[in-house]
């Protein structure tokens, strides 16, 4: 069947090959449409596109770029061989559970805006090949992601610690952050201000946050 065909040329995507269409494309200028020879031969790539029939207005070529930017971290080269045929091998485990995956995985990139979190969710399936996380747990971080909004996943990476204590205001990021469950509000530290002869000093309130085990294995996964 052709439906089939989305997950046999996903398992294809696990080779180096596929860095090789990477240095094509920025060596020659290649433009992300799926008119050009080297896309139509990127593994995934040129069969999600020919079963969803995706055309060429600029929406459509706006997807591309981000399955694009999947696959290629996907199988960005950075791994060993041993552990490349690991994630094939845990992949074509239980094929009937991954067509209705990568259905799954389509519809995110496609609700994705820019190609940044394509390649943190390509980040969270390869957790989830390599057993750090369950699927259950995938869908909650990809919906985590899709609600990061421009420098939360910097801001997130910027500085790991366990506890951090800040001055009101709280920068915003804490708090949409701390909405999403990786961080929970900890203590609240409130003084009132101190009169010093004729020095006044300001009253000061601090938040403390504590990063949630959740956050943290979210922190793990999107550094390497």
């Amino acid at each position: 069947m052709d439906s089939d065909n989305l997950v046999i040329s996903f398992e294809n995507s696990f080779c180096n090959e596929v860095a090789e269409f990477t240095g094509e494309i920025v060596e020659f200028g290649v433009d992300l449409d799926l008119d050009n020879e080297v896309l139509k031969d990127v593994p995934f790539v040129g069969t999600a596109f020919k079963l969803y029939s995706i055309g060429s207005k600029v929406y459509d070529r706006h997807c591309l770029e981000k399955l694009y930017s999947f696959i290629i971290s996907i199988n960005d080269g950075s791994c060993s061989k041993e552990l490349q045929e690991k994630r094939r091998e845990k992949f074509v485990e239980n094929q009937t559970n991954r067509k209705k995956e990568l259905e799954y995985i389509l519809i995110l990139i496609d609700r994705y805006i820019g190609v940044e979190k394509p390649q943190q969710l390509a980040k969270l399936y390869l957790a989830y090949l390599d057993g750090v996380i369950d699927w259950n747990e995938l869908t909650k971080y990809a919906e985590v992601v899709d609600r990061f909004l421009p420098g939360d996943r910097e801001f997130l990476l910027k500085e790991r610690a366990l506890y951090h204590t800040i001055s009101v205001p709280i920068p915003d990021a804490f708090l949409r952050l701390a909405a999403l469950g990786i961080y929970e509000e900890y203590m609240t530290d409130i003084s009132v201000s101190t009169t010093l002869g004729s020095i006044t000093i300001p009253a000061k309130q601090q938040k403390t946050f504590k990063t949630t085990a959740f956050g943290e294995k979210l922190q793990d996964i999107l550094e390497k």
